[in-house]
């Protein structure tokens, strides 16, 4: 590859970690970065509020990075974008190695082997990947950091009741610190867990700020404040959770009861909520034992777009979701559906992006704003999920065939939810045509 001049590097507003640490690594080993990205070193970070695509509506393929001079970490669909840029089958998303922004720029400047930075690159690629992590950890807080922005004195004063409470909470939200300073904040961690010796995975923002106070660091901000700016977020994060968001998922929510199939194939009571809010943390509340520890959270935001969050403890086919609402959406919109054995490839590219990891549904967020809201209504997509979900429910007209195995869906007089791909029907008509062949071979 030519070099390739580089201003500005583009990352996403609501950056994670290891956006933070991909671009750390181009400032900080500029004799691996320069060669291949001319002054890359000393270029700026520029904010996108766009998730695959530059704000222009194009992938950053080399084309277009190099007529910009800029190189994209994390996002537009550039070569340090982790998010997968073409459709891929089952088996191909299962073969994919796991990677992240960070991992990617690492190994393409060559330095992925280096001793001082394996610890954040595990840390890295596990939180990318596996959507767990420790709620105390320098990548939780960050999301918190961004998450407190969103709340302004106007929320306070109309859903805290408790006037310490209120009081406190402005006190936080004056003392919350910019995005820059933020992505500023990240790098100093990240400095102080490459200097760590022996490296550990301790990642939680009290071992940070215990190293960079042996260290003696104090640039761009010392130990102590380093410390406050992250126990400062996670205050203000259980506060806001407490108030704000208890009170409007009270409010809006609707509970919708259901019987489905869980964790080790157990038929379970279980619970969607239904609630109207562009709170972050409503989803965090519905599943709380403060709420009503919810299986499913659909939640429509103010613009019309709609997230569906599973509560991973129930251990839901939240494929079976994504299937049957990706299906839903290429009906009203006249698209042509694709068979069972593609609709893999296009649950990633659509109105509607599918988390495997988390087995969350998004119908946008934060990192791609622009997604045109979906076109199914509210109550289709409660009707969608229980469908998915429920235990042994099958259309009423043919539920005595399907129960026994036998799928009487046909071209002539098709199933009406046939179209969906449902495991349960799939694993019918798979064992149907097994013990088909079975005779035939006899």
């Amino acid at each position: 590859m030519a070099p390739l001049p580089v201003d500005k590097i583009p990352t996403h507003t609501g950056f994670h970690f290891d956006e933070v640490l991909g671009i750390f690594q181009m400032w900080n080993y500029p004799q691996h970065s320069e060669p291949l990205f001319p002054g890359i070193s000393n270029a700026s970070v520029v904010f996108w509020n766009a998730g695959r695509k530059t704000p222009d509506g194009y992938y950053a393929d080399e084309g277009w990075i190099r007529k910009n001079r800029m190189c994209p970490v994390g996002c537009g669909g550039s070569i340090f974008d982790e998010h997968p840029k073409e459709e891929e089958s089952e088996e191909e998303e299962r073969l994919r190695p796991q990677t992240c922004a960070a991992l990617l720029v690492a190994q393409k400047l060559g330095i992925d082997q280096l001793p001082q930075l394996q610890s954040c690159l595990r840390f890295a690629v596990e939180v990318d990947n596996n959507a767990t992590d420790h709620p105390h950890s320098i990548a939780a807080t960050i999301k918190k950091l961004h998450n407190n922005r969103e709340t302004t004195p106007g929320h306070v004063r109309k859903w805290v009741k408790d006037p310490e409470q209120a009081k406190r909470i402005k006190e936080l939200l004056q003392r919350r610190i910019s995005i820059s300073d933020v992505f500023e904040w990240v790098q100093q961690g990240i400095y102080a867990k490459m200097c760590e010796q022996p490296q550990t995975d301790d990642f939680t923002i009290e071992k940070i700020g215990e190293l960079m106070q042996l260290q003696g660091m104090h640039e761009p901000f010392s130990a102590e404040d380093w410390l406050r700016i992250g126990t400062d977020a996670m205050e203000l994060d259980q506060l806001l959770f407490d108030t704000v968001t208890a009170e409007q998922y009270q409010a809006f929510k609707t509970i919708v009861p259901f019987r489905g199939i869980g964790r080790g194939s157990k038929v379970m009571d279980m619970k969607i909520a239904v609630v109207p809010s562009d709170d972050v943390r409503i989803d965090r509340y519905a599943r709380s034992k403060q709420g009503d520890q919810v299986a499913v959270t659909i939640i429509k935001r103010a613009t019309g777009n709609i997230v569906v969050m599973v509560n991973k403890y129930y251990g839901l086919r939240t494929y079976d979701i994504a299937r049957a609402i990706k299906t839903e959406e290429c009906l009203m919109r006249g698209i042509e559906l694709p068979r069972w054995d593609q609709m893999k490839r296009q649950l990633q590219h659509s109105v509607w992006y599918y988390h495997a990891p988390g087995g969350n549904l998004f119908n946008g967020a934060k990192t791609s704003p622009d997604t045109p809201p979906t076109v199914i209504p509210l109550p289709r997509i409660v009707q969608l999920v229980k469908m998915a979900v429920l235990s042994e429910a099958f259309e009423s007209s043919r539920s005595e065939c399907c129960l026994q195995g036998i799928c009487s869906s046909t071209p002539r007089q098709p199933c009406s939810w046939y179209k969906y791909g449902l495991s349960r029907c799939q694993t019918i008509r798979f064992e149907a045509r097994r013990d088909a062949e079975a005779e035939l071979n006899k």
